[in-house]
């Protein structure tokens, strides 16, 4: 449970940052009138709230989590290719290491949770054993 909250939290504060910085582009674009830059803040920020749906996903189905962590991979390469923004393309490597921190906590879930089903059982029949 603790792994699932610790990958949330991390998530939440890294889609914060992006969408921090993504505001601060956009703003400056339409302050100096650089259409390129309004468009990679405006799609920073799409990755920003996908992100954020994903670090809320993460807390209860993280298999989702996953997928909704390469669907903004897939958004950040989108844009570092669209407006040729290499800081994008490090949010993508991000992505992807949350994705897989979210696929391995939900491996490490189902794990726990076989092994609980299958410990009494394992102790009774040792306890079985011994006492014979």
């Amino acid at each position: 449970m603790k792994v699932k909250w610790m990958i949330g939290v991390v998530a939440l504060l890294f889609a914060l940052y992006t969408a921090i910085e993504a505001y601060q582009i956009a703003h400056a674009g339409a302050v100096l009138g650089i259409p390129q830059l309004e468009g990679d803040g405006g799609g920073s920020m799409v990755y920003a709230l996908v992100s954020v749906v994903g670090a809320v996903t993460v807390l209860r189905f993280t298999r989702i989590a996953s997928v909704i962590f390469l669907l903004a991979t897939l958004t950040a390469v989108l844009i570092s290719l669209l407006y040729a923004d290499n800081a994008v393309m490090l949010w993508a490597v991000a992505s992807v290491l949350l994705s897989g921190a979210s696929w391995w906590a939900h491996r490490r879930a189902r794990r726990l949770s076989h092994t609980k089903q299958t410990a009494p059982s394992l102790t009774a029949s040792t306890q079985r054993s011994r006492s014979h």
